[in-house]
């Protein structure tokens, strides 16, 4: 089985998750530069092809009401363009998923203010996308568990 790839964007940096070959396990990866959906797409591509990923799990980022914000419209090209390159997309609301990663590092006292916070910002965009493979790994899970499936 292949392995799935997650990708939380957000307005400066984007957190990348992989899962291992039986989708069990997410595992944070890197972070990316958002310079834009083309040079995003080149970027989540090429880890696609380093990490054998066929589908890409994309956090779809909107406001509390439902609606499409900046970043939503970036995502919305990526995918565009991902699929362009014959990859496969999943979409998973991303909704607090960074505010729950930055909870995890506070709690963890990884997370400081000041200098040693904005070096770490980096993981909060890679457990993000962690957390947002997550749920799309068990709610594939539940799916396949429920009756009638």
């Amino acid at each position: 089985m292949a392995r799935l790839l997650a990708v939380d964007v957000g307005l400066r940096r984007v957190g990348v998750a992989v899962s291992d070959p039986s989708h069990t396990i997410a595992t944070a990866l890197t972070t990316l530069r958002n310079d834009g959906a083309a040079s995003l797409a080149v970027a989540v591509a090429s880890l696609c092809h380093q990490h054998g990923v066929t589908e890409v799990v994309l956090g779809l980022p909107q406001t509390g009401e439902g609606t499409d914000t900046v970043v939503t419209r970036n995502v919305r090209e990526l995918a565009t363009r991902l699929q362009r390159r014959g990859l496969a997309i999943h979409w998973i609301d991303e909704a607090l998923s960074s505010r729950e990663a930055e909870e995890v590092l506070d709690a963890h006292g990884t997370s400081a203010s000041g200098k040693r916070r904005a070096r770490q910002s980096g993981r909060v965009d890679q457990l993000a996308a962690t957390i947002i493979l997550e749920r799309h790994l068990e709610a594939v899970q539940t799916a396949r568990t429920e009756p009638g499936s």
